[in-house]
């Protein structure tokens, strides 16, 4: 912690506990995308300003001079982003550091504040994008952020690009648009966007609740609120997603950064026009790295073949060996199928065989699973896939998009288990799943032992 930290967070009056200095440390890292979710009376937003100030702090360029730096402040609107304006202006206040302010009564206009070292400090509200789209910032905090849209996040992360400034994210769960949920758990494991999200619960704040997890009035919440309220509205947890057809897909648990390993790499391909589907798949003894994904919707198999060469990993695909294809890829369209098309433009050579759906299905669970001797999931995928929030029509931005989304149908009261999952957000996870049976050899489940066994041989 260097000395403005230190200063600037004695005037702040904060001192951060367990919980939110495991925020701090990664600050200190270097982190430039922060989502911090907070349960009721958790002091996300002491926490969020604090974060903020150790950025805001003064920044002398060669010539010995402080530089000039804007910070936002942005809320649904203005009213709601004036109490950590109100956070910093006292903290800066205190130490004679504000130079001038301007905080008019009306809840229509901005808070603006100029320090004495050259930095500006602005409310701004997010009912308006498009004029955020105007100015480069070197930092942002973005309040009440689940209450504003997945654009507005986009729009403030490119503002902060040519200064490669930072961003904050804080807010609750409750009443949040469904983006915001999605960030938060995209972002506890490792992420393409290089963001890590944080939990406060509501417990995590032992200055009112000294006895933490187990603090009486916390054991008291949690049996007056059902399950899932208790952890959303307290715990600063999702609530649990249901009715997902894969529903051991965890980002923290499947995500990481992949390496290549010694070895081909295989393709695996459902080729939908609505949505076509490539993974670049390795096997690295048991287990599964999938590296790389082309996923487009719309296109055709001329499109996507350039778009698969053009990643860092077509080189080392055996185009002879290994690589599968939905069995839709023999029919031939115009006189010729996606097999026949792939061989004669890149001389990949694909494997096609019927699979139910429901084998596919057991067999992707299982392998995402720890039930098997090895005690850990069999397959993972890299940190640097595409995780963009899902198309505004539904669909699937991305591969990894499809874990949350495809689902079974809601089942209506006196209705038996449906038998068939809805047919959307898919692709991806059935190349995936053909891959598997094709290397693997498909997993039945003995109904007599309860027990998932893999079945060797196959194929």
């Amino acid at each position: 912690m260097n000395r403005w930290v230190q200063v600037v967070w004695a005037l702040l009056g904060y001192s951060p506990n367990e919980a939110q200095g495991e925020i701090a440390r990664a600050w200190f890292d270097g982190l430039r995308f922060a989502l911090i979710c907070g349960g009721e009376r958790a002091g996300k937003s002491f926490t969020s300003v604090a974060l903020a100030l150790a950025r805001m702090g003064p920044v002398v360029g060669e010539d010995g001079e402080p530089e000039e730096r804007l910070y936002w402040i942005v809320g649904p609107d203005y009213a709601q982003a004036r109490a950590e304006f109100e956070y910093v202006y006292r903290a800066l206040g205190k130490g004679g550091l504000v130079a001038s302010e301007s905080m008019p009564e009306t809840k229509t206009q901005p808070w603006v504040l100029t320090t004495t070292y050259g930095a500006r400090i602005e409310t701004r509200t997010s009912s308006d994008v498009s004029k955020l789209a105007s100015f480069s910032v070197h930092g942002v905090l973005m309040v009440e952020a689940a209450q504003q849209t997945y654009e507005t996040w986009l729009k403030l992360r490119g503002r902060v690009s040519e200064t490669r400034g930072w961003v904050i994210l804080s807010g609750t769960l409750e009443a949040g648009l469904p983006w915001y949920a999605s960030l938060l758990r995209k972002w506890k494991g490792d992420n393409a966007e290089g963001g890590m999200s944080f939990s406060l619960p509501t417990w995590s704040n032992t200055a009112i609740y000294p006895g933490g997890r187990y603090d009486p009035e916390i054991v008291a919440l949690e049996r007056t609120y059902p399950p899932d309220l208790f952890m959303e509205r307290f715990g600063a947890e999702p609530r649990a997603q249901h009715g997902l057809v894969i529903p051991e897909f965890s980002y923290t648990t499947h995500v990481k950064r992949l390496e290549l390993q010694p070895g081909p790499v295989s393709l695996a391909i459902d080729p939908a026009t609505h949505t076509y589907a490539v993974l670049f798949c390795q096997r690295v003894g048991s287990f599964t790295h999938v590296l790389d994904a082309v996923y487009m919707h719309n296109a055709v198999a001329q499109d996507v073949i350039p778009r698969v060469q053009d990643s860092p990993y077509w080189k080392y695909v055996d185009r002879r060996n290994g690589n599968v294809i939905d069995i839709a890829g023999t029919q031939r369209h115009a006189n010729r199928s996606q097999v026949e098309i792939w061989m004669d433009a890149v001389g990949v050579s694909l494997n096609s065989k019927f699979i139910p759906l429901q084998t596919t299905i057991d067999t992707v669970r299982f392998r995402l699973s720890k039930t098997n001797t090895v005690g850990e999931p069999l397959v993972y995928f890299n940190a640097s896939l595409p995780n963009p929030e899902p198309l505004p029509d539904g669909r699937a931005a991305h591969f990894l998009n499809e874990f949350e989304l495809w689902r079974w149908p809601e089942r209506k009261p006196n209705q038996s288990v449906p038998k068939v999952p809805i047919d959307r957000a898919n692709d991806g996870i059935k190349a995936l799943g053909y891959w598997l049976v094709h290397t693997f050899g498909p997993v039945e489940e003995r109904k007599n032992r309860r027990k998932v066994t893999v079945l060797r041989g196959w194929g």
